[in-house]
């Protein structure tokens, strides 16, 4: 390794020489935190049917993760009256966030600020109020441009497929 590179390479973490870094794992790492997304907030079971969408399959995979190591969660909750929608009231999310809560007591509760295709800023500010330990924030406008695939019987809430081409307007107000 040239004398530039040594430079710009903290001699605490020489990622470049393999052995000195595995010594380094063996000597012991700082813990590590595990942070799951079971889903997003847009596809669903039209996508893959291991896409948990019910408040009740949510929480089921949360609990599968937590049990191999996953410390913290980001939640995408969904509208039980219509499961390919973001949730958009408080109790919905409440009632997420319990579930979790009942099957990994100790887990770090992420929710969403993300919302779904058609949230508005007070729909998507929900989540705060059903008390998770952390919420995501977009600080930026979000550009998107993507198509959805057709959700067809017998699933809930089947649709025609979706293209979505938008900018949401996140601002600093």
């Amino acid at each position: 390794m040239n004398d530039r590179v040594k430079q710009a390479i903290p001699s605490d973490w020489r990622y470049a020489d393999t052995y000195e870094f595995m010594e380094r794992v063996r000597e012991g790492m700082p813990p590590a935190m595990i942070c799951v997304a079971c889903n997003g907030g847009v596809q669903g079971k039209e996508s893959s049917d291991a896409l948990p969408e019910s408040a009740d399959e949510i929480a089921d995979s949360v609990y599968g993760a937590y049990r191999t190591g996953a410390s913290i969660v980001h939640v995408h909750a969904r509208k039980p009256s219509n499961l390919t929608e973001a949730a958009t009231t408080v109790e919905e999310w409440w009632t997420v966030n319990s579930k979790i809560r009942e099957r990994c007591p100790d887990i770090i509760i992420n929710n969403t600020t993300g919302g779904g295709l058609n949230s508005t800023m007070q729909d998507r500010l929900a989540c705060l109020d059903a008390k998770p330990e952390l919420a995501s924030l977009n600080l930026t406008p979000d550009m998107s441009r993507f198509k959805l695939k057709e959700r067809k019987a017998p699933l809930p809430n089947p649709r025609g497929s979706i293209e979505f081409d938008d900018c949401v307007p996140f601002s600093y107000g």
